[in-house]
């Protein structure tokens, strides 16, 4: 059987990680898509979510001192 990176089967279809979308909510008038591919959604949240971090955002690296996880990064 051939593999397929990042991929799952379903229904006996092989179904790839680029068949999915997420959504990006932009606020602007003819301001971009309203999806897009689901692989770089999770880029940007993981990124949004690194930046919240590293700036303390609502007091987020706060919470995760308390919560004793460390913030060097791995």
């Amino acid at each position: 059987m051939r593999k397929y990176p990042l991929s799952l089967l379903k229904d006996n279809n092989i179904v790839t990680f680029f068949d999915f979308w997420g959504k990006t909510r932009r606020g602007e008038k003819d301001g971009g898509d309203d999806y897009h591919l689901l692989c770089w959604h999770s880029l940007d949240v993981a990124a949004m979510g690194y930046l919240m971090v590293k700036s303390n955002c609502f007091g987020l690296a706060d919470y995760f001192r308390q919560l004793e996880i460390s913030d060097k990064e791995q």
